[in-house]
């Protein structure tokens, strides 16, 4: 991580810096790569209020400072984090691919069980279809085994009972 601190003075003279200690005792303002940047951040110390700034480093890049006020009796001074932009963001990014990942294993285990329940649940239904079919082309001899007490149990015991019924009034004949 390309993490530092600094402590500045509310006149803006940098008091500690965790970077460079050639920096100690110079400006504010020599940290900075813009001097926009610097002015919006100065003004911001007018404010009195922690706040972040996005600024640009001397090598170009984006970089995040964070400052939060310290006052001692009358004197405010600065506490300033920086942080390289791709650094912060990196951990995010890396979260959210995390997440997508669980995400779609989570979506792949549901539609297995999901598919594994179904073809569970409708086993049933396809022993009472070839019964059906048997009966359809005569064949009375058939035998449904009723594994359950659901209502496929009781459409397999239905088909039981009509399939004896028939046999009892094809053998009344």
């Amino acid at each position: 991580p390309t993490m530092f601190a600094a402590i500045v003075s509310e006149t803006g003279t940098v008091m500690f810096d965790s970077k460079n200690a050639d920096t100690i005792g110079s400006s504010f303002e020599s940290l900075f790569s813009k001097p926009a940047e610097y002015n919006d951040v100065m003004s911001n110390f007018g404010k009195g209020s922690a706040f972040q700034a996005e600024t640009t480093n001397e090598k170009g890049k984006a970089e995040l400072r964070f400052f939060e006020p310290i006052k001692i009796g009358s004197v405010t001074w600065w506490s300033q984090t920086v942080l390289d932009a791709s650094d912060f963001n990196s951990a995010t990014v890396r979260l959210i691919i995390f997440l997508v990942i669980v995400a779609v294993l989570a979506v792949a285990i549901v539609i297995s069980l999901t598919g594994f329940t179904l073809k569970k649940q409708l086993k049933p239904i396809a022993s009472i279809v070839d019964a059906a079919q048997k009966i359809e082309n005569g064949n009375l001899g058939i035998n449904i085994d009723i594994n359950s007490e659901d209502e496929i149990g009781q459409l397999a015991l239905s088909f039981k009972n009509m399939t004896e019924g028939l046999r009892l009034i094809i053998g009344d004949i």
